[in-house]
Parts: structure tokens; C-alpha cells; sequence
């Protein structure tokens, strides 16, 4: 619009609004939240790691405490027992290893989403970025 119409309407012509300054500290404040959030996701995925391992650890005991059983003469002997458990080490032991994919996809998850997050923030200046990612990667 032109100023006199502006005037004849009782309007001011819009000013643009001034960018909106950003602390110089920000990028510096958001790399230690980026950092803390990889933190806690690489605690997830090693969590998620270590219950597959305890997953694995109770299978192969439950089944050579089967074994054991069954080659114990007072015991009677025989397969029933090493069968018994390799049924017991894999109804234990599989449900636990799921679980600890599980956990460790979260973990996953999480980095990904945090890749992304660090990847397209407009707060960040790619220095900022590659500084950020590298540490990610080091873990």
C-alpha cells in the first residue's frame, strides 16, 4: 500500500520485525544438550547389549546344567533331562535376548533421532555440526 493510504486508513505501513539475536553461548549451551542426549543414548543401547549377553550367558547354563543332569547316574540318566533343558534355555533365554533387541533399538532410535535433530538445526553452524557428530561417532 501506498504511505497515503496507509495514513487515509489509519495504518502504519508494516516494518520488518528485526531478526531475533541469539545468545553467543547457544551453539556452545546446545552442544552440551547434544551431548548429554548421546550419552543417555549410547547408556540405552549398551543396556540393550548387556541384557542379549545375560540373555545368552543363562541359555548355555540352563543347557549344560542339563547336560550335567542328565550324564548323573542317581538321576537315572538319559535325554529327557538335556532336552528338559534345552527347552527351559530357550524359553528363558529367548524372550530375554528379544528383549534386549528391543532396548537396543530404542538406543538406535534415539541416535538416529539425534542425528537428525544436530543435522538440520538451524542454530548450528555446520563447524558446530561436524564438532557434534564427531564426538557422537567416538563414543
Amino acid at each position: 500500500m501506498s504511505d497515503d493510504v496507509s495514513s487515509f486508513l489509519g495504518v502504519s505501513p508494516a516494518s520488518p520485525t528485526p531478526p531475533s539475536s541469539v545468545p553467543s553461548d547457544f551453539p556452545s549451551a546446545l552442544a552440551r544438550r547434544y551431548s548429554d542426549a548421546y550419552t543417555e543414548a549410547h547408556a540405552v543401547v549398551t543396556i540393550g547389549k548387556l541384557v542379549k549377553g545375560v540373555a545368552v550367558f543363562l541359555f548355555i547354563g540352563i543347557l549344560i546344567a542339563g547336560f550335567a543332569i542328565a550324564g548323573q547316574q542317581r538321576y537315572g540318566g538319559g535325554t529327557e533331562y538335556s532336552i528338559g533343558g534345552l527347552v527351559l534355555g530357550c524359553i528363558v533365554g529367548i524372550p530375554i535376548y528379544v528383549l534386549g533387541i528391543l532396548v537396543a533399538a530404542q538406543g538406535q532410535t534415539a541416535l538416529a533421532t539425534l542425528d537428525t535433530a544436530v543435522n538440520s538445526s538451524r542454530h548450528l553452524k555446520d563447524d558446530d555440526v561436524a564438532r557434534i557428530l564427531s564426538k557422537r561417532f567416538s563414543l
